[in-house]
């Protein structure tokens, strides 16, 4: 490195290895040591000029340690040179001003997108292709550039491409224009990888091909089929949606058989897509053969895994005996795929009257909430109307309460089952309507879940525990997320800036997960993990044993807790199966230095239980109820 022997070296002062205008800061640095023994240097790494025994310069890292022995102290120290590594930086430097300079002087479009397929560079150019400004895409899919038809084709096709990570070139794709008219572009892309090997993405060239496609016969071609594709669906060729918009109106009469396959995802999942595309083709299929053609029915694919039967009444045809004979046709059809036999269970909903749509649809959902129906017609003794109109209360008391701050928490202690102390606080939501009255989570959270209010009732649950615990610097407390607000990406921002706020109440912060959910996307979760704890924040499995649990992929997710579910500690002062059950998470939690949290604790016998199996924390009516201040 220096290019001298080790016999020149041993004797030579350091400061022959330094630079001239270096060597007296090094001597005055040796000397301000000697008289404080403080040291500056040890236990850091610095970058430095080093001399050559040529006289020539370089840069060098160096790891200094001492430690004093017998009186005196005795350094040692790594040295690098990282000539060639800063040398890199600057090429690198250089060619992203090469790349910047090439994105906004080429004529197409360059992207990148992450491995969701998923915007997060456009170069100007994408405002001459599509009428767009960069930051219109960025968040978008490609996909949602598209028509609605060759959205599908393409989402098949990247799915080919994503799963191979591999290149690909002059993938012709229709896209629409921001002003609506359809353009031809041709993408190019190359795969993305950290610097681990992962994948991250693709990065690509898109370019306008229009003018050259509108000279082809393939092109008019594909425009026919464009108009084709307006009216029919692509996979199962059965008119579509807005076919079926269309031919609702001209009927006087109309009766729908809403047909829904029950558990598809399941056939997705367990078979593939592939094999539920095939299912999906038979049983379009099989509708043709089956249903009379005297009702002048006609079939339509509405989406998913959605199909309709659309005719005008008729006095002398029950739709009901319909809806039996498609039951038992294609329940009792054998679907074989790839010498697989997928049996296929399907629900009906029937309506008369107008909305016939909306109607069948209210009866298809009540129908999935008591399985042992099969088919069922829309009737007002359902009061499926009243159903929705309790919804829409709830959802304007949410609305109302999330405007004038009136989303609230509760506090419920959590105990220490050692020291006998209050050291933790669950934060509980709460919601005061109108009136003043505060309702509880079981009154709300459904439809806030399924009207995307949710997010925001997180939002108001962060800000109020940052509130209520900024100044009892003695105390931890816990917040509810659940997997919708972990994949929301307007929720992580909201976290990373109240902790950027208020750094010191992250380390006091417990971000419990509810496990009784389910977790499909397990690497969303670990990542979202990996970002809270860079705070300080804690994690906690929440409903940990409630109806199943992944032990394998949680005991994965570095988390501080596991809070026992309910259902296994109301009755284990009684219940020898569940002490057993309760004994063995402990156990294993344990080995993994993990802490766990009795919930439900609501007796004095059931506390001493669980202090007796061990559990670390307590939580429950008998250790205090939710309160709206912190005592």
């Amino acid at each position: 490195m220096f290019g001298y022997a080790t016999e020149e070296a041993l004797g030579m002062p350091v400061t022959e290895l330094m630079p001239e205008e270096y060597r007296q800061k090094h001597l005055n640095g040796i000397a301000r040591f000697r008289k404080t023994e403080r040291p500056v240097l040890i236990g850091k790494t610095v970058e430095v000029e080093g001399l050559r025994k040529d006289g020539s310069r370089f840069l060098k890292e160096i790891s200094l340690a001492g430690e004093k022995v017998e009186g005196r102290w005795i350094f040692t120290a790594i040295m690098r040179d990282i000539t060639e590594r800063k040398h890199m930086e600057e090429e690198l430097h250089k060619s992203e001003e090469r790349f910047k300079a090439l994105t906004e002087n080429t004529s197409d479009w360059i992207w990148e997108v992450d491995e969701n397929a998923i915007y997060t560079y456009a170069s100007p150019k994408i405002k001459d292709l599509l009428g767009y400004e960069p930051e219109e895409v960025l968040g978008k899919k490609p996909f949602e550039l598209m028509p609605p038809d060759e959205t599908e084709r393409v989402v098949a096709e990247f799915k080919i491409i994503k799963e191979t990570q591999k290149p690909f070139s002059r993938f012709e794709n229709t896209n629409l224009h921001k002003d609506g008219h359809l353009l031809v572009l041709e993408t190019s892309g190359v795969p993305i990888f950290d610097a681990i090997g992962n994948f991250r993405g693709y990065r690509g060239i898109d370019r306008d091909i229009t003018e050259r496609k509108e000279s082809d016969e393939a092109l008019r071609q594909a425009y026919r089929e464009l108009e084709l594709a307006a009216t029919t669906e692509r996979l199962t060729k059965l008119l579509n949606r807005a076919s079926f918009e269309k031919d609702e109106k001209e009927l006087d009469y109309p009766v729908l058989l809403l047909m829904n396959i029950d558990g598809f995802k399941h056939v997705n999942d367990f078979y593939g897509i592939q094999a539920g595309d095939f299912v999906l083709k038979e049983i379009a299929a099989c509708l043709n053969n089956i249903i009379p053609e005297y009702i002048g029915a006609k079939i339509y694919k509405l989406g998913g895994d959605d199909f309709g039967i659309l005719f005008e009444s008729n006095p002398d045809y029950d739709p009901v005996n319909l809806a039996k004979l498609i039951i038992d046709t294609i329940e009792d059809n054998e679907f074989v795929y790839n010498g697989n036999n997928i049996s296929i269970s399907i629900s009906i909903g029937i309506a008369r009257e107008r909305p016939v749509l909306e109607k069948a649809d209210m009866v298809l959902k009540h129908l999935k909430r008591h399985l042992r129906l099969k088919y069922l017609e829309y009737t007002e003794e359902l009061s499926l109307y009243k159903n929705i109109s309790e919804n829409m209360r709830v959802l304007n008391i949410l609305k109302k309460a999330i405007n004038s701050n009136s989303v609230i928490s509760y506090f419920q202690p959590i105990c220490n089952n050692r020291s006998g102390m209050i050291e933790k606080y669950e934060c509980l939501v709460r919601v005061i309507d109108e009136t003043g009255k505060v309702l509880s989570p079981f009154s709300f959270l459904k439809v806030a879940k399924e009207s995307k209010l949710y997010g925001e009732i997180t939002k108001r649950m962060i800000e109020n525990g940052v509130s209520a615990f900024k100044d009892k610097r003695g105390l931890e407390f816990s917040l509810n997320i659940s997997v919708e607000d972990i994949n929301d990406t307007e929720i992580e921002g909201f976290i990373e800036d109240a902790f950027k706020k208020n750094p010191e109440i992250a380390c006091r912060t417990t971000f419990e997960i509810v496990e009784s959910e389910g977790i499909d996307n397990y690497e969303v979760v670990y990542d979202f993990i990996n970002k809270v704890k860079k705070y300080g924040c804690k994690i906690a499995i929440d409903d940990f044993g409630a109806g199943y649990s992944n032990f394998g992929h949680t005991m994965q997710l570095n988390i501080d807790y596991l809070k026992i579910d309910a259902s296994l500690i109301k009755e284990i002062d009684r219940n020898e199966k569940l002490q057993i059950l309760t004994e063995t998470i402990v156990s294993y939690a344990r080995r993994l230095g993990i802490k766990t949290i009795a919930e439900y604790v609501h007796s004095e016998e059931v506390h001493k239980k669980v202090k007796a199996l061990g559990v670390d924390y307590s939580q429950g009516y008998y250790i205090g109820e939710p309160k709206p201040t912190i005592e």
